[in-house]
């Protein structure tokens, strides 16, 4: 088997701080955050499997935060800003 995410859990058993997931052959394919209380929190930014940037997104305690980004294949950017 491989390792499929790497991160803590709190007392609750709740993800909490920063994830790492990785891809069947070992390439990081996501950093996720997560609050104390399970939320979804910070930066999260997915990668494919070749390494490049797809998303750089922002929570802020669960809810959608500052300019979320999507990198298309042909290179351009889309950005969408959150409150």
């Amino acid at each position: 088997g491989h390792i499929k995410e790497v991160g803590c859990h709190n007392n609750d058993l709740k993800k909490t701080g920063q994830w790492h997931r990785y891809a069947p052959n070992g390439q990081r394919i996501a950093l996720v955050g997560f609050d104390h209380d399970g939320k979804k929190h910070g930066d999260w930014m997915i990668w494919d499997d070749d390494g490049q940037l797809k998303a750089h997104m922002v929570y802020n305690h669960g809810k959608r935060d500052g300019i979320w980004k999507v990198y298309l294949v042909d290179g351009t950017v889309q950005k969408r800003k959150y409150n």
